[in-house]
């Protein structure tokens, strides 16, 4: 190691006589890496001769032979105030990096910081279904009052769902852009205003009520990766799991409270109630996301320890590449065929108990909520074993193969219901436990773990864009089926093959990605 003299050379003749002829190319390549800011030390100019801390240094420098110096600025936290100087700003030359807090280990205790970005993410995503499952509650009133046909409400629907599928490919790429906590409050702010059209402009045409259903899609759109990407800056491998799942049950919670919300009001409201069913997010989100601003400053968007040293999996396609890899590209598959397979089954799981098990309604809503119970006790159960057992394609491709099988006896077990009553809730109750495990690890903790830091919300919204296509294939799928095999309860069965490809793939992801072992991420 060289060691450089206590006092800078005054003149440009003594301008490698510190370095020596051997090393004088070392000093010049160490120049060149710190920039303009270290051209002083050999500026032509003559200078009077200064101290080091004239310059901003704490001691002699080290410049090693290879000139693999790293420069880097001393920021005002970790020192104390910048010196006037010729060279603009304070340096700190070092041949190593500064060193990294530890990765929590499994199990181990949440910080204040995990805990707010926990509970902010948590309640910002479960109140946007505030103004999701809205329109769903609103959809009869609303057209009886505007005369809208079928159609004309179908085609709401679409666009909200299409501009929430379109957003969910391209809009993850600008939260790793301009950070996760300004998309999510823009994202609720946009959804809010989307509601605020609805419920106080009075649109009468269908096109432009299609156009405020787009808008909510779009900025719902961000929500997920920022949400997603907050979580993987503030939660490490060894807690990741854990915290997803328990962070995945606000979808099926804020569903049902939203949908209870939703009705209520309309019930409770006149024949044009159901602007009350928009007009109450659009009050409740801007709300948020100004509540959330503190939260923001407090907790900031600078990286972690877990999105310093984060591993994620080795790919050799991505190597620099703009594209995704192809670890992303699995997940997306096994992802959407999830999807598909737990909408096509939700959405058509009341009519299929009341027409085919001759439930009453009661009794088939209550049947049919086992469903999302289930699913939040997979998703729980699933977060908790992927930190212990340190895989997610293998468990998820563990609970997909007899999720593939009991779809296939559902109307074997749905026709012995009267003489076994309790067989039929507790296989729903076991299907959603074996749709919600899978759903949260591959759309929540694969894409976090096969992504690099700065491209997390980018892979977790390409995924989530996947997933969205398959909600809605679910939609005809059913009936689709149902015309060519006669029969809602014979088209049920055909999930199974839809969850067997989805296990298939999530084994060949499991066999080429989970069992290479993580390397380190770099920034």
């Amino acid at each position: 190691m060289l060691h450089l003299p206590a006092q800078l050379p005054a003149g440009p003749a003594a301008r490698h006589s510190a370095c020596g002829p051997s090393r004088a190319k070392s000093c010049c390549v160490a120049q060149s890496l710190g920039g303009g800011h270290l051209r002083g030390v050999h500026e032509e100019k003559s200078r009077e001769p200064q101290s080091w801390s004239h310059w901003g240094l704490q001691s002699p420098p080290r410049l090693g032979r290879t000139a693999t110096a790293a420069v880097r600025r001393r920021s005002p936290v970790q020192g104390a105030a910048r010196p006037p100087s010729t060279l603009g700003s304070s340096l700190v030359v070092s041949t190593t990096p500064p060193p990294s807090p530890p990765l929590p280990a499994a199990g181990a205790p949440w910080t204040r910081t995990q805990w707010l970005v926990f509970a902010g993410t948590y309640v910002a995503y479960a109140s946007c279904y505030l103004a999701r499952n809205n329109a769903a509650v609103a959809k009869s009133a609303l057209g009886a009052d505007l005369g809208f046909s079928v159609g004309v409400l179908g085609n709401l629907d679409a666009s909200f769902l299409v501009a929430y599928t379109l957003g969910s490919f391209t809009l993850g790429s600008v939260t790793d852009r301009l950070g996760a906590w300004p998309c999510l409050l823009a994202g609720l702010l946009g959804a809010g205003a989307s509601q605020a059209g609805l419920a106080w402009a009075h649109p009468s045409h269908p096109a432009a009520l299609g156009s405020l259903y787009a808008l909510n899609g779009l900025c719902q759109s961000i929500l997920y990766p920022a949400c997603k990407k907050l979580m993987g800056e503030h939660f490490g491998e060894g807690q990741r799991g854990a915290a997803l799942g328990s962070w995945s049950t606000c979808y099926y919670l804020g569903s049902m409270l939203s949908t209870a919300l939703a009705s209520q009001l309309l019930a409770g409201s006149s024949s044009d109630g159901w602007r009350v069913v928009f007009a109450v997010p659009a009050l409740a989100l801007p709300w948020l996301a100004l509540a959330l601003v503190p939260l923001s400053n407090a907790v900031g968007s600078s990286q972690s320890l877990a999105a310093t040293q984060s591993p994620s999996v080795p790919d050799a396609e991505t190597a620099g590449g703009a594209g995704h890899p192809m670890s992303i590209w699995i997940c997306s598959l096994s992802y959407a065929l999830i999807k598909c397979t737990r909408y096509a089954f939700l959405l058509w799981l009341p009519l299929y108990l009341i027409q085919e098990v001759h439930m009453s309604l009661g009794g088939a809503a209550f049947t049919a909520a086992l469903f999302d119970a289930g699913s939040i006790a997979g998703s729980l159960l699933a977060g908790q074993l992927s930190d212990r057992l340190g895989q997610q394609a293998g468990l998820a491709c563990a609970m997909l193969a007899p999720l593939s099988l009991l779809l296939c006896l559902l109307p074997s077990v749905a026709a012995s219901s009267s003489t076994y009553p309790a067989a039929l809730p507790l296989t729903i109750l076991a299907l959603g436990l074996l749709v919600g495990g899978p759903e949260t690890l591959q759309g929540s903790v694969a894409p976090l773990r096969y992504s690099p830091p700065e491209r997390r919300a980018s892979s977790v919204g390409f995924v989530n864009g996947w997933g969205s296509a398959g909600t809605v294939l679910a939609a005809p799928l059913i009936p689709l089926v149902a015309q060519k095999v006669g029969g809602i309860d014979h088209a049920f069965s055909l999930l199974g093959p839809l969850a067997f490809g989805a296990a298939a793939i999530t084994f060949l992801q499991w066999a080429v990605y989970d069992s290479k072992e993580p390397e380190s991420a770099t920034l």
